[in-house]
């Protein structure tokens, strides 16, 4: 029986011994073909499928990057444009560059060559509004670790991060609850308070948070609100940064439930399109943790010294008071809460480099951290403990309990 599946595999229906076909020999007419299939492929994939070049042995020079060179020799190819692997040499090439680890000064005035006219010329007067005083120098210990934030571009990013901070004209007004009579500070507090609890409930992003906070300041800064639709408020703005951060999001029936159920889907909607209509649809303006993502970076910051900034900052934004500080003064002085606390040297950096606008920015920078840091003190005697609680858990370290 195992011989004559070895041997001959009859066909099916038949009763003639003459028509049996040998399993053998089928299967390597089979192979043969696939061999030659994957041969042409190869052959049309390096160019070698022409008849005349399929008799002399190629040389191909692919060139992938700035600093690889990679030759292919092959040879003795028959006329069948069958390959060997034994005759196929492959030579890779790396070529020396003269690369630093660090990052080159960038300078504003510089502009890049543009084809268009026309494009050169509108960049040229916007590089001429950009100030001459702004450089930037980061350091970077391993360029692999950083490689998320890309650290070639870091310099112009914060630059541009400053420019639209000093230059937006849609962004919260200090001094706005002075025209809102239906709403104070404590109640802005226990709605910020609400939405960091929120947010971690719901595990979003760290920019989301930042933006929803954002929002409303913006929204309470230009329009007036009754204080029955400030968790509404609150609520439509987490749903308007879900949509421009996260993948996946809570939809508007779960966020509806974190309000008890105290509005409708519609009214939902409607308050998201009186936000947006109100705002002229800008949504996307710089914030304190934009800014300190980098400053982190640029200081080699480690897990536990990052979370204790963004400890300082969410403590901070609970607080109506800190409003009259910029996001980028905000984040300079979380950062240098940080390196006062870890002790660690080069602080003096961040007055001269990372805010603009400020006639005294060492003094600024100080007077803000004193705030800060007083906020963060009394903590524990306050009401408002979603900050304190969130940053008590071990996904971030525990900071809350080391001060």
């Amino acid at each position: 029986m195992q011989n004559s599946l070895n041997k001959n595999y009859p066909l099916k229906n038949t009763k003639d011994k003459s028509k049996k076909m040998t399993y053998n020999k089928f299967e390597e007419k089979g192979s043969k073909k696939r061999k030659e299939n994957k041969n042409r492929k190869k052959l049309a994939l390096l160019g070698l499928n022409k008849p005349n070049s399929s008799r002399n042995p190629q040389i191909l020079n692919l060139n992938l990057a700035s600093n690889i060179d990679i030759n292919i020799d092959i040879n003795n190819i028959n006329n069948n444009n069958l390959i060997k692997s034994s005759d196929i040499s492959i030579n890779i090439n790396k070529k020396e560059t003269n690369k630093k680890n660090k990052i080159q000064i960038f300078r504003i005035d510089k502009v890049p060559k543009i084809q268009n006219e026309k494009e050169n010329q509108n960049l040229i007067k916007k590089e001429k509004e950009k100030p001459d005083y702004l450089y930037l120098n980061f350091n970077f210990q391993n360029s692999q670790e950083n490689i998320s934030y890309v650290g070639e571009y870091l310099e112009e990013i914060y630059v541009n991060l400053l420019l639209e901070e000093t230059q937006a004209t849609t962004k919260p007004k200090f001094g706005y609850m002075n025209t809102q009579p239906e709403i104070n500070e404590i109640m802005r507090a226990i709605l910020i308070d609400w939405i960091i609890d929120v947010h971690l409930r719901f595990n979003l992003r760290q920019e989301t948070l930042f933006m929803t906070i954002w929002l409303i300041d913006t929204y309470l800064s230009f329009a007036f609100v009754h204080r029955d639709k400030l968790q509404l408020l609150g609520i439509t703005c987490l749903l308007i940064s879900c949509k421009s951060h996260e993948i996946y999001y809570p939809q508007n029936d779960k966020l509806i439930e974190m309000t008890d159920n105290a509005y409708s889907k519609e009214e939902m909607l409607t308050m998201e399109n009186e936000i947006l209509k109100k705002l002229n649809f800008f949504i996307v303006c710089p914030n304190p943790i934009d800014f300190y993502n980098i400053l982190s970076k640029m200081f080699n910051f480690e897990k536990k010294q990052y979370y204790l900034g963004n400890y300082f900052i969410e403590s901070a934004l609970v607080n109506y008071q800190i409003l009259k500080y910029s996001s980028s003064v905000i984040a300079s002085s979380c950062t240098y809460l940080v390196m006062k606390y870890y002790r660690i040297n080069g602080y003096q950096k961040l007055y001269n480099n990372f805010i603009i606008n400020e006639q005294f920015p060492e003094d600024v920078i100080k007077d803000a951290a004193k705030e800060i840091y007083v906020l963060v003190d009394n903590l524990s005697k306050s009401k408002f403990k979603s900050v304190k609680k969130k940053y008590s858990l071990t996904q971030f370290e525990n900071v809350s309990e080391i001060l």
